[in-house]
């Protein structure tokens, strides 16, 4: 149910903005398909070049590998492609280009109808938080962003801010984890030379 609500929100209110909480694959795959059905293209963003590059392959297995393209910076491949890999620093310093120096790039995030922020928590990091709240303030109104994170600790407080500054969002939330998180311990036997795994918590 938590599910069809995200994907609901997404496909029936194209001016929403939605914060999404666990089960984030299955809502950036409906939203980028709602998106590649009205014609436009869909950028996605992760915070290091080895999720983009993961995201790359992921993708290209759901959508095909002439559709999906890479930009990290060291990497650029189809960067014409309906579906778009990206660093957030690549994505916010295109926006920061369109805003005040480069009309071709302007051209171009006009065919952008969705943003994937995926990873938003990282907005409270000390040292790169900057980036994300630079790309959420500087991104173009006529782009539906979807912020996504199973870690986010004020989710309405992300939500009431991104509809001052971007337009209105509506924020889903679940505490309902889809696979279970389980923490262990590891510890070595000197005398025995081997290593062992117990659980952290009974």
């Amino acid at each position: 149910m938590f599910a069809h609500q995200r994907v609901d929100f997404l496909i029936h209110f194209e001016r929403k903005r939605v914060a999404v909480g666990a089960g984030k694959t299955a809502i950036a795959d409906a939203a980028a398909l709602a998106c590649l059905s009205k014609g436009r293209k869909v950028i996605y963003t992760t915070p290091l070049k080895a999720l983009s590059n993961q995201k790359l392959y992921e993708f290209r297995q759901r959508f095909g590998d002439d559709r999906v393209g890479l930009v990290t910076g060291d990497t650029n491949i189809q960067t014409q492609a309906p579906v778009i890999i990206m660093t957030t620093e690549i994505l916010r310093n295109m926006v920061y280009e369109v805003n005040h120096e480069t009309p071709s790039l302007s051209q171009r995030l006009d065919e952008i109808g969705l943003v994937v922020l995926d990873e938003v928590h990282y907005l409270g990091d000390p040292s790169r938080g900057s980036v994300w709240e630079e790309l959420i303030v500087g991104c173009p109104k006529h782009i539906q962003l979807l912020c996504m994170s199973a870690t986010v600790a004020n989710p309405q407080d992300l939500g009431d801010w991104i509809s001052q500054i971007h337009g209105p969002c509506s924020t889903v939330r679940t505490s309902k984890r889809p696979v279970p998180l389980s923490w262990f311990f590891a510890f070595s036997i000197p005398e025995s030379n081997r290593t062992e795994i117990q659980p952290l918590l009974n």
